[in-house]
């Protein structure tokens, strides 16, 4: 077994209450008329969008995300972000005392990189804290703007998962639509790198 160096202590969001897709739209999907379904069609959007942000480590609609970091960086000195795409970094903070210390900010200039897979959060200069810190907090934002800026192929991927999730009603079926993930994996969030 590895040690996962950059694995947070804790990751906090509030999923998006906008649907990812519209109920309309899965619902010409489904080949589906009238509106007596629209509330079970807007649940299996939001599962199916809930299951796909997880199994890909993304969020689809903007959200803020705040982790804590147990470990200080190591010899790269970055720390790498478990959700995305990434869009702001919000802050970077530090406490000395486990979960009831005042964070404060390190001295000098924290910077965020999104082009990996992984976007990650350095420090040009060397994380200067001033004293040595028990928990590092990361708060930043990830997803995509509006549901009309999320790529195709991550909208078609919640439409096929959606479609089994209608299609299959009962616990019978042995697997989810792999097609769904197929679309989804340019805009995964690959852990570990």
């Amino acid at each position: 077994m590895t040690h996962q160096r950059y694995k947070p202590s804790s990751v906090s969001f509030t999923p998006s209450a906008t649907l990812p897709v519209s109920v309309e739209d899965a619902k010409a999907h489904l080949r589906v008329s009238g509106s007596s379904e629209d509330a079970l069609i807007t649940l299996y959007i939001q599962a199916a969008a809930r299951y796909l942000e997880e199994a890909h480590g993304l969020l689809l609609l903007d959200t803020t995300v705040t982790e804590i970091f147990t470990d200080l960086p190591g010899e790269e000195g970055y720390y790498s972000l478990t959700r995305g795409p990434v869009s702001t970094l919000t802050s970077v903070t530090g406490n000395t005392v486990e979960g009831t210390g005042t964070f404060t900010a390190p001295t000098g200039t924290t910077v965020l990189n999104a082009a990996h897979n992984r976007a990650r959060v350095y420090a040009p200069d060397g994380w200067d804290w001033g004293f040595n810190p028990w928990q590092i907090k990361i708060v930043y934002k990830a997803g995509w703007a509006s549901a009309s800026a999320i790529p195709a192929p991550v909208r078609l991927g919640v439409l096929l998962l959606v479609g089994d999730l209608y299609e299959n009603r009962q616990d019978s079926v042995t697997g989810l639509n792999t097609n769904a993930h197929r679309l989804l994996q340019p805009y995964m969030v690959v852990p570990g790198v």
